[in-house]
């Protein structure tokens, strides 16, 4: 399984910085000027060892340029691509979820989806708002809430999957089969199916209800970031969001 996103400062300067490095414009130059100063003093070649100092200088400007100049923008740039290839996953999950938890007779479920939009909705915005001259932080801020509403999706996707499994359990048809059950076997075999469908319900309202919990915990820091008066405040926001998203799911589930 491809691993989630981390949006933490250091993973997203490390990553911007391993592309800096990386790129055409540092590494072409810089190898082509260590082989012509290295070619120019072993055979005494003047012009080799002027090329070779030219092609190092464009390496070490380049990078100046983008480490030094342009690594705030470029640090935002790759924050909104990933926020970017995450929204895409969470239309793709929210286009249908709530009318097929609703058709399962999930109605609680159901109605998380728009909730849960509201609340994210929300508390974006008062990032945003708390935020406005720091696009870093504010959007590295704005993708872990994401992220954060991606894994309440996930708990109302395992909530769905869960009941669709057990969906063509019937209740009624099993109590009524084991009044008329002829062997032990058979009345065995009933209440392990009736046990299934109950402990399927169990399971799907377990992850219902770690959404309630997050949407609790959503609206308490919504207040926090709220009452957060300065830059200097010692509430944090971003451990408190990571806090939050590590607790939510029920559980992590792989799909080879």
């Amino acid at each position: 399984m491809k691993p989630e996103t981390d949006f933490s400062k250091k993973s997203i300067e490390k990553k911007v910085n391993e592309d800096i490095a990386s790129h055409s414009l540092t590494l072409f130059p810089a190898a082509a000027g260590i082989l012509g100063i290295l070619g120019g003093a072993l055979f005494a070649l003047p012009t080799a060892l002027t090329l070779g100092g030219l092609s190092l200088a464009v390496s070490i400007s380049y990078f100046s340029i983008q480490k030094f100049g342009r690594f705030g923008k470029l640090t935002a740039g790759y924050i909104t691509q990933l926020r970017n290839e995450q929204k895409e996953k969470l239309v793709q999950k929210l286009s249908t979820i709530g009318g097929e938890l609703q058709a399962l007779g999930c109605h609680q479920g159901a109605a998380q989806v728009e909730r849960l939009k509201t609340k994210f909705d929300g508390l974006i915005a008062m990032i945003q708002e708390k935020l406005p001259d720091n696009e870093s932080k504010s959007g590295r801020l704005n993708a872990i809430a994401e992220k954060l509403y991606l894994a309440t999706i996930d708990n109302l996707l395992q909530a769905r999957q869960i009941l669709q499994s057990i969906d063509d359990i019937d209740l009624d048809y099993i109590e009524e089969q084991i009044q008329r059950a002829s062997s032990n076997q058979e009345r065995e075999t009933l209440e392990a199916r009736r046990q299934l469908k109950l402990d399927g319900i169990q399971a799907a309202e377990e992850r219902i209800a770690h959404n309630e919990v997050a949407m609790t915990k959503v609206n308490q820091l919504s207040m926090e970031i709220a009452q957060a008066r300065s830059k200097n405040s010692p509430f944090d926001m971003e451990e408190s969001l990571h806090e939050i998203t590590n607790n939510v799911r029920v559980e992590q589930w792989i799909a080879e």
